[in-house]
């Protein structure tokens, strides 16, 4: 029986590092396809209401897909805009961090009574003028990486769109009637739940954008909806994408404007936060998708390791479609009940 149970272990220990492997070689069609899957799935709800209204199949796509298309070009004009505005004003913001950096130091030099070289000797080793631009440039650097991968992605999409009465067919003729059963339950529970996350997800990041830029304009944070964006995107990666945003920010405006906008922005943090956790997140993309902080964590870690910034992004979905198929299938209802947080 322990042999038994620890081949059944090495077995899955290998399959998992087959599959991994094969993610990151495939990396270049991996991507681009499960974007497209949890896209279609988005705008599956879509497509049926049109055919509801009597619209045949493929006009029903195609409006769903433009309609789609002009809230993603209307998305990337506006973040577009945005970059833009950040990009030409870096040199302004390097001078201003120049000229905070010596009045701070200054400062600094006045109240410790410390001298120019002894300063020196603390600060030489942290660059912080260019710690804010190097942290904006890989930012837009991700963010021009995943509109390279779009073009792909809303062609596969298309075609997961056209198709999948096709590929449901598919698998309900390869799996025995139990499996047929259970194909049919994974079904009804991805159009069912996954559309009503990834929906929830865009209006939270929606509304945080708003919260976010209209906090950072108040402060008077340079580029309020650059950051506002930035934050609000990375909000996406649970638990580290929040704080990795509003930690540059912070880094950003304490050399550029000050400790004091600094400190706000700081505050400002915590209040948005709160009222995330507590009323947007729950309320429009909460109990969707059951899934414990530790699942949730180390699948990020490990998405983060295979497919850089757009890998922790779809963490989350791809853990709960993992879930969905885990307590669909009699056999793997063990995992699902490992990933969940229900009792």
């Amino acid at each position: 029986m322990k042999d038994t149970f620890l081949s059944k272990i090495f077995m899955i220990l290998i399959i998992f590092v087959i599959v991994i492997a094969t993610l990151i070689i495939g990396k270049q069609i991996a991507v681009p396809f499960t974007l497209a899957v949890f896209l279609s799935l988005g705008l599956s709800p879509l497509v049926e209401w049109f055919q509801r209204k009597k619209m045949p199949r493929i006009p029903s796509i195609v409006l769903s897909f433009i309609m789609s298309l002009t809230l993603i070009a209307g998305i990337g004009f506006i973040v577009g805009f945005a970059v833009n505005d950040f990009a030409e004003k870096v040199p302004t913001y390097y001078e201003q961090a120049t000229e905070t950096i010596a009045t701070t130091k200054s400062s600094v030099m006045k109240r410790f009574s410390v001298d120019e070289e002894e300063l020196l000797g603390y600060t030489k080793k942290i660059n912080f003028s260019s710690y804010g631009v190097n942290v904006a440039t890989t930012i837009v650097n991700a963010t021009t990486n995943m509109i390279g991968v779009l073009g792909l992605t809303l062609v596969m999409t298309f075609l997961l769109l056209l198709y999948r009465t096709r590929i449901k067919t598919f698998f309900s003729m390869v799996a025995n009637e139990h499996g047929q059963q259970s194909i049919q339950v994974i079904v009804r529970k991805s159009f069912q739940i996954l559309p009503k996350y990834l929906r929830g997800i865009l209006i939270v990041i929606s509304i945080m954008t708003v919260l976010n830029t209209l906090g950072f304009w108040i402060i008077g944070v340079p580029s309020p909806l650059f950051w506002g964006i930035m934050v609000s995107l990375l909000n996406v990666i649970p638990y580290v994408g929040t704080i990795i945003g509003f930690g540059a920010v912070t880094i950003f405006t304490l050399i550029v404007i000050g400790p004091s906008a600094a400190l706000f922005a700081i505050i400002m943090f915590l209040l948005i936060q709160f009222v995330d956790n507590n009323f947007l997140t729950p309320l429009i993309a909460g109990g969707q998708i059951d899934i414990n902080p530790l699942a949730a964590i180390i699948s990020i870690i490990v998405w983060g390791m295979i497919w850089g910034i757009l890998g922790m992004v779809l963490a989350l979905p791809i853990l709960g479609l993992m879930k969905i198929v885990c307590d669909s299938v009699d056999e793997l209802q063990p995992y699902g009940y490992l990933l969940g947080n229900s009792k």
